[in-house]
């Protein structure tokens, strides 16, 4: 196998996560609002965030979730407990902002 000369070869890019994009609509995403599941592994949040629940079995999973803050606050603290398999990564964003 010869491999074409990667440099010079015309690159192109795409957005791939307009989702994490503050004027995003998500009004067509699924509600997760299960609150039991069939899975061995008891859930720890109000909500089932299994995503075969959902009818989503394989690919990549977004989680997006809303919240209106007061106006009042002087910081922001989130704690986030994730579990995966073999494959399993994570990317964190608070509006537009990767954390």
């Amino acid at each position: 196998v010869t491999l074409p000369n990667l440099s010079s070869l015309t690159w192109k890019t795409a957005n791939s996560l307009p989702d994490i994009g503050s004027g995003y609509l998500d009004n067509v995403w699924t509600v997760a609002n299960h609150t039991t599941t069939n899975n061995p592994t008891a859930i720890k949040t109000p909500t089932v965030l299994y995503a075969g629940d959902y009818g989503y079995h394989t690919g990549n999973n977004l989680w997006r979730s809303h919240f209106t803050a007061l106006g009042t606050e002087t910081a922001f603290q989130a704690q986030l407990q994730l579990e995966g398999g073999f494959a399993f990564a994570f990317s964190v964003w608070l509006d537009s902002m990767f954390v």
